[in-house]
């Protein structure tokens, strides 16, 4: 509902018929439910992407809106904008669920029995974590405040849009490397979330470079945002991500997980990557390791004998 009202009132502001903005949201909601639903219906569960929902409610809200005859991209600043209100709720019932949670740490949010019972990972219960919701939705609430106050414009439409797409890139390409729930996919290091991004930030550059976009400044200070990242975290990569990435193969469990490798049931250590991150096992553990992955990640968490780097 928070999502519609800042929908109305941006419509209004830019002068924009609420009719058509009726007929996109419609849309919207309909392009989040459907692909929610086809999503279950090919994986077997329910999954939210966010960058999935976000890049087909945007193809449709652009759709719509040329087929009204209406302003593009006027219509897309207030989708962007609205989408974004509708995340930083979104974030807020993630941080209370428990899904899309933090990476072990000294302090931070914790998850209960009840968790567990909901399928919240049973080794990271009790244990501090990062609590990455609510900083990503603070940082959305900043990314829609500064941009219905400083970018929102009539007489430069798609300003908004932009400088959410970019902002938001920007903020989830960091947030990233605070995550800590599993089956995400990766590719070189990075997320699947981490690509998208990257590759919204060109995407966009390229847009503003053709003229599609207005301006060129949104998307060169993403894209240096973005690099200096990258080489943030590359070079930083040894100390922040000490923990490995202990990955399960179909009729394999994981024996044990302690400083120095992943030992299966074979007794094998495996190598160390060039940038070790923090993985957890999946599926789920025996007892005897479940136990022993709880003491690995209570020791990292807490920062009693350092950091255990195996992966």
């Amino acid at each position: 509902m928070a999502s519609l009202a800042v929908a109305a009132v941006l419509t209004s502001r830019l002068g924009l018929r609420l009719g058509d903005e009726a007929v996109i949201a419609g849309g919207g909601v309909t392009t989040f439910l459907a692909l929610a639903w086809l999503t279950k219906l090919g994986s077997g569960r329910e999954t939210l992407t966010y960058y999935h929902h976000e890049v087909a409610i945007f193809a449709v809200a652009a759709l719509l809106a040329a087929s009204l005859h209406a302003p593009i991209l006027a219509h897309l600043d207030v989708t962007a904008l609205a989408l974004g209100t509708f995340l930083v709720f979104g974030r807020i019932g993630c941080l209370r669920a428990g899904c899309c949670h933090g990476r072990p740490w000294h302090r931070g949010v914790r998850y209960g029995a009840e968790h567990v019972e909901a399928g919240f990972p049973s080794y990271l219960r009790d244990l501090p974590l990062v609590p990455v919701q609510a900083l990503e939705s603070a940082a959305v609430a900043l990314i829609v405040l500064i941009g219905a106050a400083l970018f929102l414009d009539p007489r430069a439409p798609g300003r908004a849009f932009s400088f959410y797409l970019v902002a938001y890139a920007v903020v989830r390409l960091a947030l990233e490397e605070a995550r800590g729930d599993t089956a995400r996919r990766h590719l070189r290091g990075l997320s699947e979330a981490q690509w998208t991004s990257l590759a919204l930030i060109v995407a966009t550059l390229s847009a503003e470079l053709a003229g599609l976009l207005p301006g060129r400044g949104i998307g060169l200070l993403g894209a240096a945002c973005a690099l200096a990242e990258c080489l943030a975290v590359g070079l930083l990569a040894a100390p922040c991500h000490a923990f490995a990435r202990a990955r399960a193969t179909r009729g394999r469990r994981c024996g044990a997980l302690g400083r120095g490798g992943r030992v299966g049931r074979g007794g094998g250590a495996t190598r160390c990557h060039r940038r070790p991150r923090i993985y957890f096992p999946h599926p789920p553990l025996d007892r005897e390791s479940e136990v022993s992955v709880r003491e690995s990640l209570r020791v990292y968490a807490h920062g009693r004998h350092g950091s255990p780097t195996a992966t």
